[in-house]
């Protein structure tokens, strides 16, 4: 099959990686930014492109990893009609590439991706949605070269899944970020972190986040959460607003139980 990516990014960069070693190589790669495609292109030993022109017409399928803001300004100048063409948003509608191509998809990897980092869990789940017949059938078997683990989702129940990934991903990093700012301010070494931010995330595997909740929000231990309060008025004021939207949080939910 051959498949042609556009992207650089993160998300380029996970589904090439996965294509090239199943698939044995990439019909091509387009970024805007020549270098960031070449380099790309020399590890996954396919042709380069930053033209819009150079793109092959032949590809069985075109996958779009773009930034959400980024389609309205690149669309337009996409050269062939009709192919299929799928896009990898959380958040954009399937008819993204209405008025371009009737055989369209969305391949979304529901996923944490950096570019450069390999997946520590290997788990790639493809959340997948086509227009029609024909692409659905170039879908699953792009699909398969990427992942054996794939979900049929509607418009609004991927978009509803990407707002619980801001939550479980990229709300969670955040909190990991203070807490080792905090710990490094204390000149304690980070790593402490480590088994506690790895055992949280192993737990809620195996239990619900209601079941596996503990903490003094969680005991309603109210001398426990005014001294860190004070410990958050000395130490890092800035981050005293989190800590009291999420203790109220657990507050509230720990009494639902």
């Amino acid at each position: 099959m051959k498949v042609f990516l556009l992207g650089t990014g993160n998300i380029a960069w996970i589904l090439g990686e996965r294509l090239v070693r199943t698939a044995g190589t990439l019909h091509g790669v387009f970024g805007r930014d020549p270098e960031k495609a070449a380099s790309l292109a020399a590890r996954w030993h396919c042709p380069s492109h930053h033209s819009w022109e150079t793109i092959p017409e032949d590809a069985d399928v075109y996958i779009f990893t773009l930034q959400d803001q980024c389609y309205e300004e690149v669309l337009p100048h996409f050269p062939h009609r009709n192919r299929v063409m799928l896009h990898t948003s959380g958040t954009l509608p399937l008819n993204l590439f209405e008025g371009i191509s009737e055989n369209c998809g969305v391949l979304y990897p529901f996923q944490t991706c950096t570019r450069g980092v390999e997946l520590a869990s290997q788990k790639l789940p493809l959340c997948l949605e086509a227009t029609t017949e024909s692409a659905r059938t170039t879908l699953e078997a792009t699909a398969r070269l990427i992942s054996d683990e794939t979900y049929w989702l509607k418009e609004g129940q991927r978009q509803q899944l990407h707002l619980a990934g801001v939550f479980a991903n990229n709300f969670s990093n955040a909190l990991y970020r203070i807490a080792f700012d905090m710990v490094e301010k204390a000149g304690i070494p980070p790593e402490l972190l480590h088994g506690l931010i790895l055992e949280t995330a192993l737990k809620v595997t195996r239990i619900t986040p209601k079941e596996a909740q503990t903490g003094p929000a969680r005991r309603h231990d109210e001398n426990v959460i005014r001294q860190q309060l004070a410990l958050i008025s000395r130490t890092c004021p800035e981050w005293e607003e989190i800590y009291r939207i999420m203790t109220r949080c657990i507050e509230e939910t720990s009494k639902q139980q």
